[in-house]
């Protein structure tokens, strides 16, 4: 992982890491204060409205760091089974909740039943982290693999 960023060109890629990492304890924490304050029957239009800001921040930021990262993935490394766990990264932790927020004012069921909803979109949601966790695994384990192809060489 110090390899990733060692020099002052990666220290950009080190700065919109942090942000996002930020932002998406952030996004997290936004859920459950949202599932909380549902629970107990609270509505809060600016939390809605802040999970909805953090959200295309972190997505726009993210995407960002992606373009900036371009890896030069070597043969083994699998680019679909990565820009799959991108796209689940991307819908579990930022589309789906927002989207479910500002839509289940219209939905016709039981105050449970979105409570419920609300609990699996918070635990969708740990789950892309966690998937972005290992997308961070996986572009620094073949950066540095590179870092040491170009070394020995």
């Amino acid at each position: 992982m110090i390899n990733l960023f060692k020099n002052s060109n990666n220290s950009k890629l080190a700065k919109l890491l942090i942000t996002t990492n930020i932002l998406n304890l952030l996004i997290l924490s936004s859920i459950l204060m949202y599932s909380v304050l549902y629970y107990l029957d609270i509505k809060i239009l600016l939390l809605s409205y802040l999970l909805l800001f953090f959200s295309l921040t972190a997505l726009s930021i993210k995407l960002y760091y992606w373009k900036l990262l371009n890896i030069n993935l070597n043969k083994n490394a699998n680019l679909s089974r990565l820009f799959l766990m991108r796209i689940a990264f991307c819908s579990f932790t930022y589309l789906t909740p927002v989207y479910y927020i500002f839509k289940n004012e219209s939905f016709v069921m039981s105050k449970d039943v979105i409570l419920v909803t609300l609990i699996i979109i918070l635990i969708i949601a740990f789950i892309g982290f966690y998937i972005e966790r290992y997308l961070f695994y996986i572009e620094s384990e073949n950066t540095n693999n590179l870092f040491h192809l170009k070394k020995s060489n």
